[in-house]
């Protein structure tokens, strides 16, 4: 029986698992609350080995707005909240980045600030014909946050970066599929949802061992020079050469059917 949130659905499917932001009268923006559950929900996933692919969406016609601008107008203490909010809402994008099955943000409306923040730390990003992304914090005077300026650079490139984030520029769904922002988009949020499902399905018989190495590696090649990424890819490669999972993937193409992989 999965776990129950204030402000999260979460639904199990077979081996993958979609997470429901669920902040239908704000549009989904996040707040304390918000930030705790996905917390508190991810570490739960990180602990069941039988969840295989993460999908994380929203209640209703949004993704996720952005902050909750009513919150912030209401405490007292600007600096104090926003510090707290940030730091809660960060230690779950940092189990979103490192959780070690694949993650698909299903993107069926808008998308700013922390949504942004939430879509671009999952390993791939699909929307509907109706999403729109932004980023939106300097338009109220905050810097901008939710690992965008870590994630953002990095998948649309520096100077869209920073035209998003500087000047506030909204991505309508085709600009952010022409830009990578997206790789997929959809005619409706329907559609999208279920062809969301297929790609689980695809992505939950991936092998787990080379899945995670090729993650790891498509991450640190940022970071990392041409001789240390391909001393990286050798180490890794050998070490799929000798797991059960190899052998078994060797058998099933020879045997023309799917494989099916252990993890082992």
């Amino acid at each position: 029986m999965m776990p129950e949130y204030d402000t999260i659905i979460l639904e199990k499917i077979e081996q993958y698992v979609i997470i429901y932001l669920n902040r239908l009268e704000s549009l989904n923006s996040l707040n304390m609350q918000l930030a705790g559950d996905l917390h508190s929900c991810l570490q739960y996933i990180s602990k069941n080995h039988e969840i295989k692919v993460i999908l994380i969406t929203g209640k209703g016609n949004a993704f996720c707005a952005g902050g909750d601008v009513i919150a912030f107008k209401n405490t007292k203490d600007p600096s104090g909240y926003m510090n707290e909010l940030a730091e809660k809402f960060h230690a779950a994008l940092k189990l979103l980045k490192t959780i070690n099955v694949p993650t698909l943000a299903v993107i069926n409306g808008a998308c700013f600030g922390a949504g942004l923040g939430i879509a671009s730390a999952c390993d791939l990003r699909i929307c509907s014909k109706n999403a729109k992304f932004g980023s939106a914090f300097t338009g109220i005077g905050l810097s901008p946050n939710s690992s965008l300026t870590y994630h953002l650079p990095k998948i649309v490139g520096l100077t869209l970066s920073k035209d998003i984030i500087l000047t506030n520029r909204v991505l309508t769904a085709e600009e952010a599929l022409q830009f990578n922002l997206v790789s997929r988009v959809y005619e409706s949020p329907d559609i999208l949802l279920g062809e969301s499902k297929k790609i689980a399905k695809i992505l939950s018989d991936v092998a787990p061992i080379a899945f995670n190495k090729a993650h790891e590696m498509i991450e640190t090649s940022f970071s990392n020079d041409y001789d240390t990424q391909i001393k990286i890819e050798i180490k890794n490669i050998t070490e799929c050469a000798g797991t059960d999972d190899f052998q078994e993937g060797l058998k099933a193409f020879f045997e023309k059917r799917k494989p099916n992989f252990k993890g082992n």
